[in-house]
């Protein structure tokens, strides 16, 4: 063996090491023992890269958000190394875009994430449950796309995560998580989209889970006050977890983790008259995170966390499993928007008030008054073409068409359900279409966006297709009384109706003083003033239990003109009212009624 050779011998045994040590993930550390002004620092040691530049990308926009947020603005004292410790230099474009010259002698960025929900810039807010939250030793809400970002090219490279937490602190996320002592817990990711898709909730643990079909169901809560509990939400869950395993079958996944953050009184959210409200969830594939009011009262929020929870526990159908290639692979720096809104939130929307309907959490009476509450609140948007809304939906123009998606987008999904149910005579509906296009496609196999109406109307009928051209392509009102009949509903849209009022008065409550209160208060028989708190009625005393069976039948729908007695509170004194209602002729708009005769089709339809 000569001199040459061994030489080669011992450079490819070097090399083979070196091989095996280059970084192919990104590692993050995470520090939130020691925030300084509700601020996190992040250290980053980047895969490697090679090029003369580097860019790190913040999300402009994120998946199941419609609008631009630009998360990059949250980022602070952006800072990048080389092995040696030197900086490198780093210029900032459009906010979120970090370039660092030398991207091969790139070795560490150190950076400094500020939270969301108490960031100062208004007039570009971010709702909640899409934002991050910052309050040491007590609870970090965190949306990764808030906290971390990407290179571009890389962003399909896995993550690791290691944060080093307050040790009375549990992570709740449907991440891979290890527990590597009681101050560190590492999660991991397959790539940037897997991470931005699965959030973490860190504070003191309030957990709970049960099994809904073959999934187990996680539970997971911060209530700074104590009032909410995470058993409790599990109870007004689980009647939803099994109305919807036997809506599904089988269910799509083998875990869901629902993350609940309660805000106090002292937290209400900032609310733009131009924007959506803070209070509600953004949905994930295998999680939804929430923003709600910390209210006890199991009236308020039993229906509430029913509700939304069924919406963004149903995306598991779509987009987890029906969804075009603009979500598969989504562009954080300037996305692509798919033209299916309709699918995505308004089939959602439609579905979380049928199965409810299904496993009679809810009665017919109760879903039609949710129908024609959609119906009421659909007709204050402007027509337009939601295909076309849809694509454009990133535009100032069509921004304030976006919560129409809930209400028309709804009525799309329940009017498309009773014409497929009318055209197959029973037999076929939405959910069927609903779980053969999730069949055909699934998680891990996107649509052509151009291409789904196309393959719905070759899966049904022929007839589906003027549907979609004149309701969601086209910007045509939906004729109710049209697509109600096949079920024997009757829609009305003007009518009117005798009966008896008391006149003009709203019930309000106040959850602090834990009372009722007349709100809005006009001309009315009963002499009921502005703010009177009401205690009895007929002499029973109205609680929480008993308030909307008494209210509604004996002061806003009375069904006689027998006189009513009141106890009320006026300036810290009891008051005793009395009135009787008056004979009046009341306007009645998009009202819904079932049928008293049926016929067999009809009700084989319903």
């Amino acid at each position: 063996m000569n001199n040459t050779f061994i030489t080669l011998i011992l450079s490819l045994l070097i090399s083979i090491p070196l091989q095996l040590v280059a970084q192919k993930n990104y590692q993050y550390n995470i520090d939130l023992q020691n925030v300084k002004d509700d601020k996190v620092k992040v250290t980053l040691t980047p895969p490697n890269m090679s090029g003369g530049k580097a860019v790190f990308v913040m999300p402009s926009v994120i998946p199941g958000s419609y609008s631009k947020k630009d998360y990059g603005r949250f980022v602070e004292d952006f800072k990048a190394f080389d092995k040696d410790g030197n900086t490198l230099k780093v210029k900032i474009k459009k906010l979120n875009n970090f370039y660092i010259k030398g991207a091969s002698k790139l070795a560490k960025i150190e950076y400094w994430v500020n939270d969301t929900w108490d960031h100062e810039d208004k007039d570009h807010w971010v709702f909640q449950p899409g934002g991050s939250n910052i309050e040491a030793d007590k609870n970090f809400s965190i949306n990764h796309h808030a906290f971390f970002g990407y290179f571009e090219g890389y962003k399909q490279l896995p993550y690791e995560l290691t944060f080093s937490k307050p040790s009375k602190m549990y992570g709740s996320t449907p991440l891979k998580k290890k527990v590597v002592d009681k101050n560190t817990d590492i999660l991991y990711a397959d790539n940037y989209v897997k991470l931005v898709d699965n959030p973490v909730m860190y504070c003191e643990p309030d957990t709970v889970s049960f099994m809904a079909g073959n999934t187990q169901v996680y539970f997971s809560i911060y209530s700074p006050l104590n009032i909410v509990s995470a058993e409790q939400i599990a109870d007004y869950c689980r009647p939803l977890g099994s109305a919807l395993s036997n809506f599904f079958g089988t269910l799509p996944v083998d875990q869901y983790h629902f993350i609940l953050y309660f805000a106090g009184a002292d937290q209400s959210p900032y609310v733009d008259p131009n924007a959506m409200a803070g209070f509600g969830a953004l949905e994930h594939s295998y999680c939804s995170f929430y923003y709600l009011p910390e209210i006890g009262q199991e009236l308020f929020l039993k229906p509430l966390i029913q509700d939304i929870s069924a919406h963004e526990f149903l995306h598991i159908l779509t987009p987890l499993n029906i969804h075009s290639e603009e979500i598969e692979d989504f562009n954080f720096r300037k996305p692509k928007m798919s033209q299916h809104l309709w699918l995505y939130e308004g089939v959602t929307e439609y579905f979380a008030m049928l199965v409810q309907l299904r496993d009679q959490i809810i009665d017919e009476q109760e879903f039609l008054n949710k129908v024609q509450e959609k119906i009421n609140q659909a007709a204050e948007f402007e027509a337009v073409s939601f295909t076309k809304m849809s694509k454009q939906i990133l535009k100032e123009k069509y921004q304030d068409d976006y919560l129409n998606v809930y209400q028309k987008g709804a009525l799309i999904g329940l009017a498309l359900d009773l014409r497929l149910t009318e055209l197959s005579k029973g037999t076929y509906g939405l959910k069927e279409l609903m779980m053969e296009l999730a069949a055909k496609y699934g998680p891990n196999k996107p649509f052509k966006d151009n291409d789904l109406i196309d393959i719905i109307v070759k899966m049904t009928y022929p007839e589906v297709r003027d549907f979609f051209n004149q309701y969601v392509i086209g910007d045509k009102a939906i004729d109710y009384n049209k697509f109600f009949n096949a079920v024997g509903w009757e829609y009305i849209k003007e009518g009117t109706r005798d009966g008896f009022s008391f006149g003009s008065v709203q019930l309000g409550y106040d959850p602090d003083a834990a009372q009722f209160m007349f709100i809005n208060v006009e001309d009315n028989t009963l002499n009921i003033q502005e703010n009177d708190k009401l205690i009895k009625v007929d002499g029973e005393e109205i609680n929480l239990d008993n308030v909307q069976e008494i209210v509604t039948g004996k002061l806003a729908n009375p069904q006689n003109n027998n006189t009513v007695d009141l106890l009320v509170l006026r300036d810290n004194k009891e008051v005793k009212l009395q009135g009787t209602p008056q004979k009046s002729t009341q306007t009645i708009l998009n009202s819904l009624e079932i049928q008293t005769n049926p016929t067999p089709q009809q009700l084989k339809n319903r």
